[in-house]
């Protein structure tokens, strides 16, 4: 006749269950990490560990799966209430953790500085106009515009001392970047800003360090 399961390796079912959701949870979050970190330098963004941390999130979350499933294959039934629950404990900890994702990272602010406008001599692209945009609190730190279109709207403009405003990203507090959005009463202008990046910051905003 057909053998019916046995009840006792019910408890062995759910658990491994448990223990292939952990598993492929924690092998999505890897792949996502892996593919914006991918995103992150084919599109030269703004630098940030916090894919590297979702990358490292996966692998601890798939280990654990991988351990759960594994301290079984020997035994009939999982022993330890973490082990038989692995699920219950892992995933609400990941949710708990993109939450917190949610609120501290990628968020937005708008600084307003005074600066000062200089050209320079071209080190790059000869056919745009250098400009340096120097803080007037922070004198020893600027951000280089090369375009030749600021450069005859700040001429018109006259004022030496400008206002602008500067979108800054933060991930928990730590600026991964920033963008110009309006210099003066300029808000549209052609040409190329050098925004330091990665360890170069050395002419970065102090509150870039």
């Amino acid at each position: 006749g057909r053998m019916t399961p046995s009840t006792d390796d019910i408890p062995q079912r759910e658990s491994q269950f448990q223990s292939n959701v952990v598993m492929m949870f924690g092998v999505f979050l890897f792949l996502a990490g892996l593919a914006l970190n991918a995103e992150m330098y084919l599109m030269d963004s703004w630098r940030t560990y916090l894919y590297y941390a979702l990358m490292a999130l996966g692998l601890v979350v798939f280990l654990l799966g991988l351990w759960s499933k594994g301290t079984r294959i020997t035994r009939r039934e999982p022993k330890g209430f973490i082990n038989k629950n692995i699920a219950f404990f892992v995933l609400p900890g990941v949710i708990i953790l993109s939450l917190a994702y949610q609120v501290g990272a990628g968020v937005q602010t708008v600084i307003e500085e005074q600066m000062t406008w200089s050209f320079e001599t071209p080190s790059g692209d000869a056919t745009q106009t250098h400009i340096i945009l120097r803080f007037v609190d922070y004198p020893e730190h600027f951000i280089s515009v090369h375009s030749s279109d600021l450069a005859e709207k700040l001429e018109t403009y006259g004022q030496e001392v400008i206002d602008v405003k500067i979108f800054v990203t933060s991930d928990f507090g730590v600026t991964r970047g920033f963008q110009l959005a309006q210099i003066g009463p300029f808000t549209e202008w052609s040409g190329v800003t050098n925004y330091p990046a990665g360890s170069d910051v050395s002419n970065a905003p102090p509150w870039m360090n």
